[in-house]
């Protein structure tokens, strides 16, 4: 050092400067005489001392001298607990409420299911099945659709008119006071009712055969006619004659009623059960036979009958009196009896 001024060597060629940081003549730095370091080094320690000046200068305030306090760390800290805080209340809310509405869920659910099983068990304890009723002595069937005919006389006793059965009859019919099928048997008389179509006051004393339907109601035995013919010998017997089988429809069938009966007659009377109730046939041949009989009135397709009304309009006497014609048929030929041929 010469005096108050810093020299700087340059290690290369040995000159001296006062000024600046690199040898002019060889490009390199030069190296404090004082510290014998380059002279770089300590210029950029000042020049980051400096700088730290600066920066802390400007910190504490502008050039207007005012100054602004700082933020203390531990106040974002407390931001962030309180705001973390909120989101844990609010997620234990939304868990609480989910479980709240499960239970309550899972209770309705419970609860309908234990009302329901309830509902079952009364209805199981209040509904008794119904009784299988044996219709093995049933003479006329008047239970389901349609009518029957039958013959007796009409009578009149204590103010009502009668109809006297020809002989005592066990029939199946509908109970409207039980809401239920019923067999009554050994009976001898019905009462004719008010909803009659046709009067019978003219008749009084006299046999006559009648289309109706029959059925118990109030304790009694009701007759409502439907059609009436006079004279029963005469238009019975010719009636009859218009069937195979008159009562295949009112009487469980024995082999007594098909004694001597062909193939042939054994297939018209199985039919004869199904035209009562409006079948029509495909066959030519039996749209032939039945079509001549003033009694037929084919009213629905062969497919729509079987499909949709057989079940529902045949009664069981018919439904076992068909099967059992059916087996007779096929016992009498092999394969049964061929039609259109």
């Amino acid at each position: 050092m010469k005096g108050d001024k810093i020299m700087k060597r340059c290690p290369l060629c040995g000159n001296e400067y006062e000024e600046g940081s690199k040898c002019p003549a060889c490009g390199i730095l030069l190296i404090d005489t004082d510290t014998n370091q380059a002279v770089q080094i300590e210029d950029d320690k000042k020049k980051k001392k400096m700088r730290n000046r600066s920066s802390v200068r400007s910190s504490a305030g502008g050039t207007g001298g005012s100054t602004r306090a700082s933020v203390p760390p531990i106040v974002f800290i407390g931001g962030a607990a309180l705001i973390l805080v909120i989101l844990v209340v609010i997620i234990i809310i939304v868990v609480a409420r989910r479980g709240m509405a499960e239970r309550t869920a899972d209770s309705y659910y419970q609860s309908a299911v234990v009302q329901e099983e309830d509902l079952y068990e009364n209805t199981e304890e209040d509904i008794e099945p119904e009784e299988e009723l044996d219709l093995s002595d049933v003479t006329i069937n008047a239970y389901g659709y349609g009518y029957v005919t039958v013959e007796g006389t009409v009578a009149e006793r204590s103010g009502n008119l009668m109809f006297d059965f020809e002989g005592i009859q066990n029939i199946y019919l509908y109970d409207a006071d039980q809401r239920a099928r019923a067999v009554e048997e050994g009976i001898s008389s019905a009462v004719v009712s008010g909803d009659s179509v046709v009067a019978l006051d003219d008749y009084v004393g006299k046999e006559i055969t009648v289309d109706c339907s029959i059925q118990k109601e109030g304790g009694e035995i009701m007759l409502t006619v439907l059609n009436i013919a006079e004279g029963a010998e005469t238009s019975g017997a010719g009636e009859n004659d218009d069937y195979i089988i008159p009562d295949s429809n009112t009487k469980l069938l024995t082999q007594s009623d098909i004694e001597g009966l062909s193939a042939q007659e054994l297939n018209y009377a199985k039919n004869e059960i199904y035209a009562r109730h409006g079948r029509q046939f495909d066959s030519a041949e039996l749209r032939e036979y039945f079509e001549s009989k003033s009694w037929y009135d084919g009213r629905y397709p062969a497919e729509e009958f079987d499909k949709n009304r057989s079940a529902s309009v045949l009664s069981d006497i018919e439904k076992k009196n068909a099967e059992f014609l059916k087996n007779a048929e096929y016992k009498a030929q092999s394969g049964g009896y061929k039609l259109d041929q």
